[in-house]
């Protein structure tokens, strides 16, 4: 070999350029491409790049020291869908990482191919943690922020500290109004500052202005609770936060002249109450009351006075010369106003009571709806929906305006469940009878006694008890309505036999003699099949058993090809009938040249036979021998084999999938043919081999 400095230099180094070197292995002479040595060094992370570790990107997770992967493997990702990886501890050159990576935590990195400068996708390191798999990989977790193109299966990568920059940096931020700043000033860590051990955000001491165009402000709330991640903040919107979710108030609360809407029916005694319960609670007030026979109302509707009507020789109520006892469930009698026409009784003063009277001045905390606190709703709107919360003044002007509020029993007069507030009836207090002279007995008739009138002028109302009505009497009555309902035919509509419903098998029951039913749906009834239209009618109360009904069939007609009915089974050709005891046998004759009847097919040779359901399937069973193999002589060689059992009596054919023929050297034995072509070519060789007969 000349002296190196008898070459010329070269300062244009080509890929295909060469160096002369010794191979380390079995120590010859080679040379080497400026391209394999650069490959060389890069793949073996060779040359020492600040920063930048060389990885082999696998579409198989966990492939070896020097790769990484997605987490659940694939051969490739656009660079914007990648949020996180599975990266060996080891990078290409055998160096470990790990160090290295965990300070990137928080910082950005690139990811770029080797042989593609615009292939890359550049990203924010959230997170890096051994993978619970296998110690010897890392899980990387990534925020994307920008690049271009797709990540490809087997293709080196560069991993490197990166950060993007730009025109204006910023150099120093500091803290505000509810904000501490930690760490360094190159890597600033913005952090919620708290208040409080709850950790609460701090607030201003005051606010000055309120921006009224804004309409669900978000707020930044802190989620560092035992439940949530700690330093983990999110933004919810004012509106989002729900009522009950608030501190309780301190004071009362004015709605400055809004209505409260969608407020539930109220519970507890203490709850706020909408436009739907007062409605519902005092909506039947009495709104007018009439004359009725010895009444007599004087007044305005809203403002009424009730007093006995004294007038008329019909009308007058004596009144009882002594009160035995007073049931101490009655409520106190309503007061009657003084009579001109009577001056023997008392002038009576008529009240009323007023239910602004009884405050309501506590509102119970609700589990999930709105808890006043023990505080007023004031200035609020008048309610328009049922659901809107009722002020005091619409609530008053329905129940106090005016209008009576209740009216109690007073002498002479009776109202049943006293006093009345809603709705009811007044009528005269009957005694022994009425009468336009008082005579006979004043006591009042007791719960075993009813009213008996008797016509005649005046009309009188007497009194007797049930012990003075004679036993024949009653016994009478009895009978008759007795013979009269007991043992009829009652509907009841229609029965479920299906369900059992309505419920006639359960016993005891409330089932009269009598009651009768339609079966509307098939089922079985006390161990009998009913079907849709059938009659079940009771032959005592309270039954129990099959015995204790009738059941009316309703299919009892002739049977037809719609119709379920009574039918008979007559025998055919090749078909023979017998009955006992009402149950028909129908057999099929075995078949003959003359008689069409049960025929059984039976498998023979290379046949069999298999029966389903009555039908009977016939296979052939015979499978014919082989007469034919083939093989092939792949592109670029120039002989293959073809094993068969077609013996030595056989054609072979040679040609390619064009059809030509080619002609090969061909040996055959009883098992084999091998083909030969004197040189190989660029496609495949067919082999045919067919057995000669």
């Amino acid at each position: 070999m000349a002296a190196i400095s008898s070459y010329p230099y070269d300062i244009v180094i080509q890929d295909n350029d060469a160096w002369i070197g010794t191979d380390s292995v079995n120590r010859k002479t080679k040379q080497y491409t400026a391209e394999a040595v650069a490959n060389y060094l890069n793949i073996n992370g060779k040359v020492s790049v600040g920063g930048q570790m060389v990885y082999s990107f696998s579409s198989v997770p966990l492939s070896g020291n020097g790769t990484f992967s997605l987490p659940n493997g694939g051969g490739s990702s656009a660079y914007s869908a990648i949020t996180s990886l599975k990266v060996s501890i080891l990078e290409k050159s055998g160096q470990n990482v790990v160090a290295f990576v965990s300070y990137l935590v928080g910082s950005e990195i690139l990811i770029s191919a080797q042989d593609e400068v615009s292939s890359f996708g550049h990203y924010g390191v959230t997170s890096y943690s051994v993978d619970p798999t296998n110690n010897g990989y890392y899980v990387l977790e990534l925020s994307y922020i920008g690049g271009n193109g797709s990540i490809v299966a087997d293709k080196l990568y560069d991993i490197v500290d990166f950060v993007k920059a730009n025109s204006a940096e910023v150099e120093v931020v500091g803290g505000g109004l509810g904000i501490n700043m930690t760490g360094t000033t190159e890597q600033p860590i913005v952090n919620i500052d708290y208040s409080g051990s709850d950790n609460f955000i701090e607030i201003a001491t005051e606010i000055t202005s309120v921006d009224t165009g804004i309409y669900s402000p978000e707020l930044l709330v802190s989620k560092s609770n035992p439940s949530e991640p700690v330093s983990e903040v999110k933004k919810i919107k004012i509106s989002n936060i729900t009522l009950e979710k608030l501190g309780q108030p301190t004071t009362n609360l004015s709605f400055n002249n809004n209505r409260l809407t969608n407020l539930s029916l109220p519970v507890d005694l203490n709850d706020a109450v909408n436009k739907q319960y007062v409605l519902n609670t005092v909506g039947g007030y009495v709104s007018s009351i009439g004359n009725g026979p010895g009444i007599k109302v004087y007044g305005s509707t809203t403002q009424p006075t009730v007093q006995v009507e004294f007038l008329g020789l019909n009308n007058y109520i004596q009144k009882a010369s002594t009160i035995t006892s007073i049931d101490a469930s009655e409520i106190p009698f309503i007061p009657v106003e003084r009579s001109t026409v009577n001056t023997s009784f008392g002038a009576g003063l008529v009240s009323k009571i007023k239910l602004s009277e009884v405050a309501i001045d506590k509102l119970g905390a609700p589990v999930a709806s709105l808890s006043m606190g023990s505080q007023k709703i004031t200035n609020l709107a008048t309610p328009t929906l049922s659901s809107d919360a009722a002020t005091k003044a619409y609530a008053d002007s329905l129940v106090t305006g005016g209008t009576v509020t209740s009216i109690a029993e007073g002498t002479g007069i009776s109202i049943p469940n006293s006093p009345l507030t809603t709705s009811g009836s007044i009528g005269l207090n009957y005694f022994t009878y009425i009468d336009s002279t008082p005579n006979g007995s004043s006591t009042a008739a007791s719960t075993d006694e009813i009213p008996i009138s008797r016509p005649g002028t005046p009309s009188r109302v007497y009194k007797t008890s049930f012990s003075n009505i004679p036993i024949a009497s009653l016994t009478a009555v009895k009978n008759y309505i007795d013979s009269a309902v007991v043992g009829s035919l009652i509907y009841q509509g229609g029965y479920n036999a299906s369900t059992n419903a309505p419920d006639l098998t359960t016993s005891p029951n409330s089932i009269i003699k009598g009651w009768t039913y339609t079966v509307t749906v098939d089922g079985t009834f006390l161990g009998e099949q009913l079907r849709v239209g059938d009659v079940l009618i009771a032959e005592s109360n309270d039954p129990s058993s099959i015995a204790d009904w009738t059941t009316v069939q309703n299919n009892i007609d002739l049977a037809s090809s719609t119709q379920v009915g009574i039918g008979n089974v007559l025998a055919g050709e090749a078909v023979d009938v017998t009955y006992n005891a009402g149950s028909a046998t129908v057999s099929v004759e075995d078949s003959t040249a003359s008689n069409k009847g049960a025929v059984i097919v039976a498998g023979g040779t290379n046949i069999s036979v298999a029966y389903v359901n009555g039908t009977a399937t016939v296979t052939n069973t015979y499978t014919s021998p082989a007469s034919s193999a083939s093989g092939t002589i792949s592109a670029g060689q120039t002989s293959a084999t073809v094993t068969h059992a077609l013996g030595l009596n056989v054609i072979v054919q040679t040609y390619k999938s064009t059809g030509e023929t080619v002609f090969c050297d061909i040996d055959r034995t009883a098992t084999t043919v091998t083909a030969t072509i004197g040189s190989s070519i660029s496609s495949d060789i067919n082999i045919i081999v067919h057995k000669i007969t």
